[in-house]
């Protein structure tokens, strides 16, 4: 619930910041600037919890765009990081759109949750914040670590 409310104005700098740092390393090819992004992903992530694995993801991208050499756009996404806080802000929106219009069972209603998300997904069309299953499991790793 933190990031539906999360002031975006710092994160949008910091993925600004990223992405002149992508540009400028498919550029030069310079450690430094490498060393820059990476230190970027980690304030990103410290930021919130739901910036690690995007750090996780970019970091290995990173990684292997310095191991193969290449740092084409498929490798260091330039134009997805561009629309990122344009995204986050759209996500923010419709998530508390929902929230308000579905999911708050403190409105009087005669309609069933589910009846209502109907009614939301028809009237709010592709504009609606669309769920993904998000897939989890856990198992005992070595007998010692439960992940």
């Amino acid at each position: 619930m933190s990031l539906l409310y999360m002031d975006l104005d710092p994160i949008d700098a910091i993925i600004q910041k990223l992405n002149d740092e992508f540009w400028k390393l498919a550029a030069t090819k310079e450690e430094q600037h490498h060393q820059n992004a990476l230190a970027l992903l980690d304030d990103l992530a410290s930021r919130h919890i739901y910036f690690q694995q995007f750090r996780l993801d970019m970091n290995c991208r990173l990684t292997h765009a310095k191991l193969f050499n290449s740092y084409t756009e498929d490798v260091l996404p330039r134009a997805y990081l561009y629309h990122l806080p344009e995204k986050l802000r759209q996500m923010q929106a419709q998530i508390l759109e929902l929230i308000q219009h579905v999911l708050d069972t403190d409105q009087e209603s005669e309609e069933t949750v589910p009846q209502k998300m109907v009614s939301y997904y028809k009237a709010a069309g592709d504009r609606a914040f669309r769920f993904c299953v998000q897939p989890v499991g856990f198992e005992l790793i070595d007998d010692e670590v439960f992940a």
